[in-house]
């Protein structure tokens, strides 16, 4: 299989993530502004996956 490479020009304007601020209160910088909300989305996520499986007929506490 033949792995291309992204031009220099396209890895010059992407950041890495090392631009990118830090997620520490402490630390200067913004804050990550999806941050506070990533757990209520994990949870409406999985609730929402719960009920699929339950509409199947699958036990969501069954699974691995």
């Amino acid at each position: 299989m033949v792995q291309l490479q992204p031009s220099q020009s396209r890895q010059k304007s992407l950041p890495t993530m090392y631009d990118l601020p830090s997620e520490d209160p402490e630390e200067p910088g913004l804050v990550d502004e999806f941050h506070f909300g990533a757990a209520d989305n994990a949870e409406v996520t999985i609730q929402q996956l719960r009920d699929r499986l339950l509409k199947l007929g699958v036990d969501p506490n069954s699974l691995p």
